[in-house]
């Protein structure tokens, strides 16, 4: 299988630092911008079906691998007033700056611990408003839409990134007047039952063909402005639901028709339409990413080739006299005549 965590152990370490130093203010770099109250912020909390998205996407991040050349380097997590590290796993999408969500494990090759995402919870000491809270926030350097949370004086807060929720908070978690301060996110859920031997197992295909996690699809050859689509079909073969996300399709390939249901029952499939736009003409390359909830197969990755060719094929200039072809540079003797008695 492909892994999609290509990034060197070093380069992504340097990475988790720059992005700790501009939440925390190492360096010199502005506090930022206030928080915002109302919805009108680019910070603010999403809507109701949103929200439901990303926590459908960060709780099949639990099943991300967290081998090691999957982990990109440490970051502080307070639990009971108390700091501990935690391994990062490489994001799914976008970088550490950006990425909304981001799995963390206590140990190499141990399961996901929880995926923190982009919002954190802080408890101020004491009886603390929102109009207070947004003044403490703002100078500690954060940016976004604040809330109030049911408890006295907590209060949730949207940042850009969900390392920016973890170095955050753990720069308000050492800030006095706080009582306790951590990343919102989702954790692994168990249950009393026994549900040993079953699991759901992903199986796509196109055309008829498998496609394994990590393959290629070559969509062939079409004509400038002429699109082609092929459809994928995912199968659950598996003995519990397969759980998965709204595919992502990049490069120049569209994403046409999504999938009719991403909660498949055992032995149930769906399908889905993915276009190559064939706007330009060339060599054409893009991918189908999703997470998955299989546990060897997350997330699930498929290159896209193509070639678009320039209307009317490639062109071929023949110069040709009588039933001579003349060549590229070639010298053609027109003979000899008379003054004032042209050949043609």
């Amino acid at each position: 299988m492909r892994s999609r965590f290509s990034r060197r152990w070093m380069s992504g370490l340097a990475l988790w630092a720059a992005a700790s130093a501009a939440v925390l203010g190492v360096g010199g770099g502005a506090s930022g911008a206030p928080l915002a109250q109302s919805g009108a912020s680019a910070l603010s909390f999403p809507t109701d079906e949103a929200r439901a998205e990303q926590i459908t996407r960060a709780n099949l991040m639990l099943g991300l691998s967290t081998r090691s050349e999957h982990l990109v380097g440490q970051t502080p997590y307070w639990q009971a007033g108390r700091s501990k590290p935690l391994w990062v796993v490489e994001p799914v999408r976008g970088d550490l700056r950006t990425a909304t969500e981001l799995a963390l494990t206590s140990a190499p090759g141990v399961a996901p611990t929880m995926v923190a995402i982009n919002q954190l919870v802080v408890r101020f000491e004491g009886n603390v408003d929102l109009d207070e809270a947004a003044r403490r926030l703002r100078r500690a350097g954060l940016q976004g839409e604040v809330r109030p949370s049911l408890a006295p004086s907590t209060f949730v807060v949207r940042t850009r990134s969900a390392m920016e929720a973890l170095t955050g908070a753990d720069a308000l978690a050492k800030t006095p007047g706080v009582r306790f301060a951590h990343p919102d996110g989702v954790a692994p859920m168990t249950t009393g039952g026994d549900e040993r031997g079953t699991a759901p197992e992903i199986r796509v295909e196109e055309g008829g063909n498998i496609v394994n996690d990590g393959a290629t699809v070559d969509f062939g050859a079409t004509t400038q402005g002429v699109p082609v689509t092929k459809t994928f079909t995912i199968f659950n073969d598996g003995t519990a639901n397969l759980v998965f996300e709204i595919p992502t399709v990049t490069g120049s390939f569209t994403l046409v028709n999504p999938p009719g249901s991403t909660n498949l029952p055992p032995l149930q499939s769906t399908t889905f339409i993915v276009r190559m736009n064939a706007d330009l003409a060339g060599a054409v390359t893009g991918d189908i990413t999703f997470l998955t909830n299989d546990a060897d197969e997350n997330p699930f990755d498929i290159d896209l080739i193509g070639t678009v060719n320039a209307p009317g094929g490639a062109q071929e200039i023949r110069v040709t006299q009588g039933d001579l072809e003349i060549l590229n540079n070639d010298t053609f003797d027109f003979g000899t005549t008379t003054q004032g008695a042209p050949i043609t």
